[in-house]
This record gives C-alpha cells, sequence and structure tokens, in this order.
C-alpha cells in the first residue's frame, strides 16, 4: 500500500467538519412514495448523537448483535467513531433514517486487518479507509436508501483521492451483492464475527461508481437488508 497506518493517524472528525464543503456531498432522489431523500456527511454533534442512537437501535435492539447493557446512554459507539467521517440519511422531515461511516487508517488500525487474518489487497491501492456501520432504519429499509448512502460516500471519496474501500460484510448479502453485479472482491476468509457469519471484503471506488451510473435503481425495488459491519 501506499501508506502506512499512521497517514490519517492526526485526522479526527473535527478536522473534517472544517474542512468538508457539505454541499458538495449532498444528493437527493426520489424514493419510493415521491419522498425526497437526503445524503450527505454528518456535520453537527445533534447529528451524531442520532447517528449513534440509530445504530444502538438496529445493532442492539433489533438485531442483537451487540449487548444493549454494554451502551447504557443509549448510543453505539467504539474507538474507531474519533477516524472516522460519519455519512447520513434524513428523510423530508429530516430524521435520520440511516447512516455509514469511513474509518482512516490510524495507530488503532482497521476492524478488517484487526478482526481477520490473511486479509488481501489490491496491488494498485494508493490511499483506503473501511466502509463501516452501514445501516438502514427498518421502516425506511431497501436498497434505495442504500445506494443512496454508498453514493454519497463514493462522492467523498473520491474527491479525495480515495482509491480502495475495505468492508466487512455478512456472507450472505456479499453474494447479494455480488449476482447483482457490485464489484466487490472476497479479501480473505469469513468467520463468525459481530453476531453473524461475515467475511471480509474490499471494491475499487472508480469501479463502484461506474457500476452505481450504470445500474437503474427503478429495477432495483427490492426489500433487502444490508448491513456492512
Amino acid at each position: 500500500m501506499a501508506y502506512g497506518a499512521n497517514f490519517f493517524s492526526f485526522i479526527t472528525t473535527e478536522y473534517w467538519a472544517n474542512r468538508i464543503d457539505y454541499t458538495r456531498f449532498f444528493m437527493a432522489t426520489n424514493a419510493s412514495g415521491g419522498k425526497i431523500m437526503e445524503y450527505r456527511v454528518v456535520k453537527t454533534i445533534k447529528e451524531k448523537e442520532d447517528v449513534f442512537s440509530l445504530r444502538y437501535r438496529v445493532f442492539c435492539l433489533e438485531k442483537k448483535w451487540l449487548n444493549p447493557e454494554e451502551y447504557p446512554d443509549g448510543k453505539e459507539t467504539d474507538e474507531y467513531d474519533q477516524h472516522s467521517v460519519h455519512f447520513l440519511a434524513a428523510n423530508d422531515t429530516s430524521k435520520i433514517v440511516g447512516t455509514a461511516r469511513a474509518i482512516f487508517p490510524s495507530e488503532l488500525g482497521l476492524p478488517v486487518f484487526n478482526n481477520f487474518e490473511d486479509i488481501a489487497t489490491p496491488d494498485d491501492v494508493e490511499r483506503y479507509v473501511e466502509l463501516s456501520r452501514l445501516i438502514v432504519a427498518k421502516e425506511t429499509r431497501g436498497l434505495t436508501v442504500t445506494i443512496g448512502l454508498l453514493k454519497s460516500i463514493l462522492n467523498w471519496c473520491l474527491y479525495e483521492g480515495i482509491t480502495t474501500a475495505f468492508v466487512i460484510v455478512e456472507e450472505r448479502m456479499l453474494n447479494f451483492l455480488l449476482r447483482l453485479g457490485y464489484p466487490f472482491r472476497k479479501a480473505g476468509p469469513g468467520k463468525f464475527y459481530f453476531g453473524a457469519y461475515t467475511t471480509p471484503a474490499y471494491v475499487t471506488l472508480s469501479e463502484l461508481s461506474k457500476t452505481l451510473e450504470l445500474m437503474d435503481i427503478k429495477k432495483q425495488k427490492l426489500f433487502v437488508e444490508i448491513f456492512i459491519l
């Protein structure tokens, strides 16, 4: 890889909050029912708290992948959040109904390297992040919102010169995305992790961007539950 694990170690969420032009990564689309969805970078403390609350509701209460007793404040957070840029999907009432984060390499490493062995990486990796905590609220769940979040993250990553993203995803969901034509590649053997059998993978972001441009979302109105852990 072109840089080591400490390349982004000095970068915090506050750094990006001062640097990012949020409107640059804004997108809206007509979701089912004609509602307008907003996709962009999290930019306030209140929005970040709402994101953590949504993560708690999905991961701890709904999926029960994490123990809710470990999060008495009702907010699911971890040590990687301070080294991440967070993204949101909000409905027409400004309620946050989806989220994801891009984790920078730091002295903590990345979850995919810390929890899985024999991770394969492409030869042409220049700058990389790990996409994580991609979830959509149950009442809004579907491929349309998931793709909206992915496009928002892609816009930001490509603007920042990031070439590759690693993910940890349920194996059945990875196989589903591969059948739909998404250019993810398995990066190593899977294992039981975070409450499910998961697989490490990576994607070249320029390839993913082209794929999303070519795909007709109207043909993909499927009720699916896709989580990137």
